[in-house]
């Protein structure tokens, strides 16, 4: 399997509800190209995978919304939706804090979480500019010997969106500003050709220069 096919595959997996076995998420992480950690800051929406593992439905529970990676040094591991509809860290379930490395995990060295509190790492692969594989390792992740596998998507950053936002409001102030500029030019009836041709000629004092001379 090449990098093109683990991207289609992966995309079909998730549009049919994330139902893949172990051993082709294992198969997909082989053809995914590795990752650094300042490629991947940001904050990331999170995803899992039906494939049987115990760890399954848990983050689900707990109302698991993604991780942030504000920092090589400052990452928030659990991103978690209240039930009020708002964001918060969950540093309990975390354990605290984590940071980011490059850590090597089956013959490969790529961008990795390391937790603050608890033996567990989460390494990470690019399946596109926007998506990233995780997989998580360490001290009893896991399941009669198969990894936990997640997917990540980037979320625009409150600059991004904000940015959006307003070029959308000038695209529509131009808009409306193009109208207003188009309706003040149309000639109203009392209007004769002869008085414009005169409004626009020159006075005697007046230059027709346009070489920037004042």
């Amino acid at each position: 399997m090449d990098i093109d096919e683990a991207r289609v595959r992966i995309a079909e997996i998730r549009r049919s509800g994330g139902k893949v076995s172990p051993d082709e998420l294992d198969e997909l992480w082989a053809a995914l190209p590795v990752v650094r950690p300042e490629e991947i800051l940001g904050s990331w929406r999170g995803g899992e995978f039906d494939s049987g593992h115990r760890f399954e439905g848990t983050l689900e529970k707990i109302g698991w919304h993604g991780k942030r990676f504000d920092s090589l040094t400052s990452v928030a591991p659990l991103v978690c939706r209240a039930g009020d509809g708002s964001l918060y860290v969950n540093s309990e379930m975390a354990g605290g804090g984590a940071s980011l490395w490059m850590v090597e995990f089956r013959g490969e060295v790529t961008a990795t979480m390391v937790y603050d509190g608890k033996p567990v790492l989460d390494h990470f692969k690019r399946v596109d500019e926007e998506t990233l594989l995780g997989v998580m390792n360490g001290k009893g992740v896991r399941d009669s010997g198969r990894f936990y596998y997640f997917i990540l998507n980037r979320e625009l950053s409150t600059h991004e969106v904000l940015t959006q936002v307003d070029l959308t409001r000038l695209e529509s102030t131009q808009d409306k500003s193009t109208q207003d500029k188009s309706t003040q030019h149309q000639s109203t009836p009392h209007q004769s050709t002869q008085h414009q041709s005169t409004q626009h000629q020159p006075t005697p004092h007046q230059s027709t220069r346009r070489d920037g001379a004042v």
